[in-house]
């Protein structure tokens, strides 16, 4: 089994890893907490529709998963997403996470995990997306 942090099932690991890169980086990269602000700035987070419907023309197996109290993300991104995969349902599995933020990955590793293992399981082939 291939040794690192992506094979880690201790979440308490997982956090702490994160935690640490993001600290190192935020510590030599002065410039980072700006790009994050940028990125908020002027990343659509609603009225992605277009570009759901785009990834769904494409046939290829779509996992999405949401949070209960995320802030960042509005709702309408799930409201979207499912719009878009109303003519395709069985290409689509989303799932929103109860009881956790936008951080819910780094936050609860290993249910994250576990819904993604549990999608790809389910899945007869896996065909790389070329474009």
């Amino acid at each position: 089994e291939p040794e690192g942090i992506f094979w880690a099932t201790d979440n308490e690991k997982v956090h702490t890893h994160y935690l640490d890169r993001y600290r190192h980086r935020l510590l030599n990269e002065p410039s980072l907490p700006y790009a994050f602000l940028e990125t908020l700035k002027s990343f659509p987070f609603s009225g992605l529709f277009d570009a759901f419907a785009g990834v769904a023309k494409s046939e290829v197996p779509t996992f999405a998963l949401w949070a209960q109290y995320d802030e960042l993300i509005p709702r309408d991104c799930v409201a979207e997403l499912r719009a878009a995969y109303a003519e395709r349902p069985h290409l689509l599995q989303d799932h929103i996470v109860r009881d956790r933020s936008h951080m819910f990955v780094v936050e609860d590793a290993t249910p994250v995990g576990e819904h993604l293992a549990k999608f790809w399981s389910n899945r007869d082939t896996v065909r790389p997306i070329v474009g």
